[in-house]
């Protein structure tokens, strides 16, 4: 790895703390980014409560932003101590329609982090909102008055997550790590990844 591409661990933080950061944290940067949202928008986060979901919810509501989330009851209370001031259930009858008694004309915008969310996800989005995924959803057809957009990678995130890393190390965001598995249990740590019940982050540790 170049030199230049390396980032200093602080002295606060552990090397599996630092292994946990930088895949996720990059993709939240870059969904925020995205984004492009402001104080008050409104945002729904599709599969809020995994690595990602975790991060993009603590970034926006520091930065004002409304923040609903969808992940399994079980994670609800989680993310409302993260910042969201809602969360739903994906696999509840009517959540949808619940969302949109809350915010009749739309969320400004919405995030799709688990697949197959994009389409739930616009039609939630009010009229020339945005959805960014990082889902990976392929042959969905856009509304034409909402946008969707895969999230791009830019080069000079690094320094946004140099100073993610150091809100870490002193506290102002959350790191969650949910569990270390042994390298030996690396597969197990994938499946889980994809059971779409996550908290937070896994980490394998070699």
């Amino acid at each position: 790895m170049p030199q230049d591409a390396l980032i200093p661990l602080p002295s606060k933080m552990s090397f599996v703390e630092g292994a946990a950061i930088p895949i996720a944290g990059k993709t939240a940067l870059e969904s925020m980014r995205a984004l492009n949202l402001k104080s008050g928008d409104t945002l729904f986060i599709a599969g809020a409560s995994g690595a990602i979901g975790t991060l993009v919810i603590q970034l926006a509501t520091a930065q004002g932003i409304i923040v609903i989330g969808s992940a399994s009851q079980k994670n609800h209370s989680y993310m409302l101590s993260l910042g969201a001031q809602k969360a739903v259930d994906y696999s509840g009858p009517n959540w949808a329609q619940r969302l949109k008694q809350w915010i009749p004309e739309g969320v400004t915008a919405a995030l799709a982090i688990q697949p197959g969310t994009v389409e739930d996800s616009m039609d939630l989005v009010k009229d020339g909102g945005t959805v960014i995924t990082v889902s990976g959803d392929d042959h969905v057809k856009p509304k034409s008055d909402i946008s969707v957009c895969q999230i791009q990678h830019h080069t000079d995130t690094k320094e946004a997550l140099i100073r993610l890393i150091s809100d870490i190390s002193v506290g102002y965001i959350q790191l969650v790590i949910e569990r270390i598995y042994p390298f030996q249990q690396a597969l197990e740590a994938l499946k889980k990844t994809e059971t779409r019940h996550a908290r937070g982050k896994s980490v394998v540790r070699v």
